[in-house]
């Protein structure tokens, strides 16, 4: 029964082109001529009757394809099974005429009479193995890629999210520019830079802004507040700062090599924007107030002093600059 469930297993593995399992009841004593043991087979029988085993297993290979072969005992003669395989004249006379009086005749109590043995073809096996293993790692480097990008699509939408969060929290809402927040700390680390003569802190501050807000409105007052920006923006060189501290009141901060090039800048600056045109209103001036930065000086002391040139320019007529030297 068991040979005849492994032909027709066999019948399918050929179907399917893979080469067939071996199976075999392996006896040194056969009546089915079929299961004569190999003399590597009989070896093992030998083993199996000494008692120094109870299962043998290897890997071998055969005319360069690989095996795995297994072979395990059958259960040892006893008693009842003398009358068909010790004297012939004991056994029945239907099975004598049948096989002889040689074959499976002349055993022992206690003889292991034979062993299952199957030889297992690994090549199919270890094909099989290794599509279902590409299969596998193709189906998981999918999933990594997935996951991968799922993850980097995460982390871009948090970095862009902290990204705005921070320019949210820097930056003016309406013109862009740094706000008085980032001012405040940057104002603050002025008293780190004490020994870095040449810095200059300039405020700025629109001429009669109030009443353009009277005059057109708050949405034109917007306009001028932006369009200024820009201007300024695209005037200030790439290490200096620029802020809108207050309403209609920006700060920078920049670095010359002496009073008079600050002096420049800024008088460019006040021209430029004196001769651009803005929606509606025409023309707008700025005062500017510039203090320079000393070695003694804390950030409180060099905004007063920038506030103080500020208000003296606009005392003094606005549309101008206005240097305080005192310290």
């Amino acid at each position: 029964m068991s040979r005849n469930i492994m032909q027709e297993y066999n019948k399918q593995r050929a179907a399917h082109k893979i080469e067939e399992i071996h199976y075999k009841f392996a006896s040194n004593n056969p009546r089915n001529p079929v299961n004569q043991a190999s003399v590597h087979e009989l070896q093992i029988l030998k083993e199996f009757n000494a008692k120094k085993t109870d299962k043998h297993h290897e890997h071998m290979v055969i005319n360069n394809n690989e095996y795995i072969f297994y072979a395990m005992p059958v259960a040892t003669n006893v008693e009842s099974c003398m009358q068909c395989h010790s004297d012939p004249q004991k056994a029945p006379k239907s099975l004598v005429a049948y096989y002889g009086d040689k074959a499976g005749f002349y055993e022992n109590i206690g003889d292991i009479r034979a062993f299952v043995s199957v030889t297992m073809p690994l090549d199919a096996e270890l094909k099989k193995m290794q599509r279902m293993f590409k299969l596998f790692a193709s189906a998981l480097l999918v999933l990594l890629l997935v996951v991968f990008s799922i993850i980097f699509y995460f982390i871009k939408q948090l970095d862009h999210r902290d990204a705005k969060l921070l320019e949210q929290a820097n930056k003016d809402a309406l013109t862009k520019i740094y706000n008085r927040h980032v001012f405040n700390e940057d104002i603050e680390r002025m008293d780190n830079q004490r020994k870095s003569i040449g810095q200059y802190l300039m405020i700025i501050d629109i001429d009669y802004f109030k009443s353009v807000n009277d005059t057109f409105g708050h949405a034109t007052g917007d306009k001028v507040l932006m369009q200024l920006s820009e201007i300024i923006s695209k005037s200030i060189r790439e290490h200096d700062k620029f802020y809108r501290i207050g309403g209609e009141e920006f700060a920078i901060f920049s670095i010359h090599k002496s009073l008079e090039d600050a002096t420049e800048f800024a008088e460019r600056l006040r021209k430029e924007i004196k001769a651009s045109q803005f929606e509606k209103i025409g023309s707008i001036t700025i005062s500017i107030g510039i203090a320079q930065l000393h070695a003694h000086d804390t950030g409180a002391k060099l905004f007063d002093r920038a506030d103080m040139a500020l208000y003296n320019a606009k005392e003094a007529g606005r549309d101008r600059v206005h240097v305080l030297l005192d310290t």
